[in-house]
């Protein structure tokens, strides 16, 4: 069994195998590099009787080649991809293991169907070798492994979260490209010492990193967020990171008071508070917030002094300011 086609050496089938019932083979041929176009299927018997069948067999083009390019993961690429009896319909595309495969756009193919063009977008893509597969109208894949090695420049793209409470230590999520595991994260702020990411851990993909900063005391406002490799090379955000200031609550005196019911007077009783006035609250009620108007006791007089709780001795409570 084998396929013939005239100026070319015949294709052999592989394994012939023919069914219990005498009506029909099978074989395996090998393809590759093979003129495309229609071949005739010649069965030939173990006794030399033959039998052919013109143009039963076609072989459809769907290879490309176009060397191997390098270009950086910047922007978007145009690349001309060589092969033979391309026609409309044919699509191209960038893939690699464990990673979402790059359409190519704008595909045009040239009028001898020896070549197409299409632009892909690598923005921002992970590094190395991506191989180039020209897929044709029929679903025939023509694949270069390979055939596009994708430069992932040292670069820092973003930082999340963006903030952090200066109480403490917060963890922070870098996208880039091309990060070193030994690489060093530092905030930095003009007239403050820099502040060094611990704990430094880059993904396998070399896409991702994770550091901790400790805020705690550090000046708040806005830090550039810059990577530096072991080779030297750095990559900045500017002002990309901001160390928030939480309020500090001074303390409070006394840190107790009575309440009153039944009075026609309303009386009441502050807490003097040695900062900035803030309503006092408590979980699961209205916040009280601070008064400036005066206490007044039963008897009608404005205590300055501070009056003796009945229930707590030794203990004093001062009218609201």
């Amino acid at each position: 069994m084998k396929l013939t086609y005239d100026g070319q050496s015949d294709i052999v089938g592989q394994s012939p195998a023919v069914s219990g019932d005498g009506h029909s083979i099978t074989a395996r041929f090998d393809l590759a590099g093979r003129l495309n176009g229609p071949w005739t299927m010649v069965v030939t018997n173990p006794v030399g009787g033959s039998r052919s069948a013109p143009v039963a067999f076609t072989i459809q083009g769907a290879g490309g080649d176009l060397g191997h390019a390098q270009r950086a993961n910047v922007g978007s690429v145009t690349l001309t991809i060589a092969g033979h009896s391309l026609t409309t319909g044919t699509t191209a595309q960038l893939r690699k293991t464990g990673q979402t495969p790059i359409n190519g756009l704008a595909v045009a193919i040239a009028p001898d169907g020896g070549s197409l063009s299409a632009s892909f977008l690598v923005e921002k893509r992970v590094g190395g070798a991506w191989d180039v597969v020209v897929t044709t109208s029929n679903g025939l894949d023509g694949v270069l492994s390979g055939g596009l090695t994708i430069q992932a420049p040292f670069r820092l793209y973003s930082v999340a979260p963006s903030s952090g409470p200066d109480s403490g230590s917060v963890t922070v999520t870098l996208t880039g490209a091309a990060m070193d595991p030994a690489m060093t994260v530092t905030l930095t702020r003009s007239g403050q010492p820099d502040i060094v990411g611990q704990g430094t851990g880059v993904a396998p993909d070399s896409m991702q990193a994770t550091t901790i900063f400790d805020l705690r005391g550090k000046a708040h406002g806005a830090y550039d967020v810059t990577i530096r490799n072991p080779a030297g090379s750095t990559s900045t955000l500017t002002q990309a990171f901001t160390v928030l200031l939480v309020p500090h609550l001074p303390p409070v005196a006394p840190t107790w008071t009575q309440r009153r019911t039944g009075d026609d007077h309303g009386l009441g009783y502050g807490l003097r508070c040695r900062g900035e006035r803030q309503p006092h609250a408590r979980s699961g009620q209205t916040p009280i917030g601070p008064t400036s108007a005066p206490v007044v006791s039963p008897d009608g007089a404005d205590h300055d002094r501070h009056p003796q709780s009945p229930q707590s001795p030794g203990r004093s409570m001062e009218r609201a300011r």
